[in-house]
């Protein structure tokens, strides 16, 4: 799953850049220098990342790559110190809803995107399902809720681990973990890019605050629209 991202990272980076309602309030850039600070060796690992991405004829073109379309199973990490942060079923499943018709192409607000990048604009062929099997094989709907004592949380992946009062992810190579939670009123999500994934991989993944998640519920305007995600998931 994370190779086939990979490959298309690029593209999918085109529908992030166009969400521009996101842009000021996205902290994947502040996220990805504490990741620097805390593990110097990625700079050399995206510097190889890159490379091979350019130069590697064994990579197809984008055009190229297989129609069929790649599901991606989501667990949500609800972790909240207030009844209004621990967000409901409904609020979650408007996200993936939204998720789905971006990433596909099936959203109505197309005619917003920018000029420049209107004529690339495509179906991406991936869509996002809350996970059905946690972990160990039983049934689940793909959502965790944690109780915390954290008031807000911000980019240091304190969120992502019980031992410092979030939650754990589940296993990064089958599932996509998403944690929604507390991150003030200056940041509304950040992600961690994939080629960091071999050096952190129990830090992978995508976090959003719970004012800035799906379209209904407790998300606030203007980050009501469920793009928050997409942008954040289109740097994972």
């Amino acid at each position: 799953m994370k190779m086939r991202l990979h490959l298309i990272m690029g593209l999918i980076l085109m529908l992030g850049t166009a969400l521009q309602a996101q842009k000021d309030k996205c902290g994947t850039m502040l996220y990805d220098q504490y990741m620097l600070s805390q593990y110097p060796q990625l700079a050399a690992i995206r510097k190889q990342a890159r490379v091979e991405t350019r130069e590697n004829p064994k990579i197809p073109s984008f055009h190229k790559l297989s129609s069929a379309v790649i599901t991606i199973p989501v667990v949500v990490h609800v972790v909240y110190n207030t009844p209004l942060q621990n967000i409901s079923d409904a609020q979650i499943q408007s996200q993936i809803t939204v998720l789905n018709n971006d990433y596909r192409k099936l959203n109505a607000d197309t005619t917003l995107i920018p000029l420049p990048w209107r004529t690339i604009a495509a179906d991406v062929g991936i869509e996002f399902c809350l996970a059905k099997k946690d972990p160990a094989g039983n049934d689940t709907n793909g959502i965790t809720r944690t109780s915390t004592t954290v008031t807000q949380f911000n980019y240091d992946n304190q969120v992502k681990k019980t031992s410092t009062k979030g939650q754990d992810p589940w296993d990064p190579t089958k599932y996509l973990n998403l944690w929604v939670c507390n991150l003030g009123t200056s940041l509304y999500g950040f992600a961690q890019f994939p080629s960091d994934f071999s050096t952190s991989p129990s830090t992978d993944g995508v976090v959003i605050n719970y004012t800035a998640f799906g379209t209904s519920g407790a998300a606030k305007a203007p980050s009501n629209k469920g793009r928050t995600a997409t942008h954040e998931i289109a740097h994972w």
